[in-house]
C-alpha cells in the first residue's frame, strides 16, 4: 500500500501531541488536515472525504468517544477511526469499539507501531 495516497483528519486538543503526532504521519507520506476539537472535526467531516480519522480521547467538551459515535451517526461508516490513547483496559476497549472505533493506537507509539496502524487500517 502506498501511504503517500491516504488523506488522515487528525483530532488532537493538545498542541504539542498535534505537532508530535502531525510530523509522524507526515513521515509517513500521509497527507493531514488537522483539528483541534471534536466540534471542529465534525465540520471539517462534513465538507471532505478522509480515508481515516486518528482521534484523542481525552478531549475536553466533547472526547473521543462521543466524536466516534457522531462520526457514526453522520452516515460516515467506512472510514475507520483510530483511537489514541493511554488508556487501553478491557473496559476502554469494550467503550471505544461500541462508540465505532475500528482500532486503538496506545500513547506512547513509535512510528512502526503508527505505519503498522495505516497500513492495517486506511483504505485508498
Amino acid at each position: 500500500m502506498d501511504l503517500s495516497d491516504l488523506n488522515i483528519l487528525l483530532v488532537e486538543d493538545n498542541k504539542i501531541n498535534m505537532m508530535l503526532t502531525r510530523k509522524l504521519v507526515e513521515k509517513t507520506g500521509c497527507t493531514t488536515a488537522i483539528a483541534y476539537s471534536g466540534e471542529e472535526a465534525l465540520s471539517i467531516l462534513r465538507e471532505q472525504r478522509f480515508d481515516c480519522v486518528f482521534t484523542d480521547i481525552q478531549m475536553p467538551q466533547m472526547n473521543g468517544l462521543e466524536l466516534a459515535r457522531k462520526i457514526r451517526e453522520l452516515g460516515i461508516e467506512n472510514t475507520p477511526i483510530i483511537a489514541m490513547t493511554g488508556y487501553v483496559g478491557d473496559d476502554e476497549k469494550t467503550a471505544m469499539k461500541e462508540a465505532g472505533i475500528n482500532d486503538i493506537l496506545a500513547k506512547p507509539f513509535s512510528f512502526e507501531e503508527l505505519v503498522t496502524t495505516i497500513s492495517k487500517n486506511c483504505k485508498n
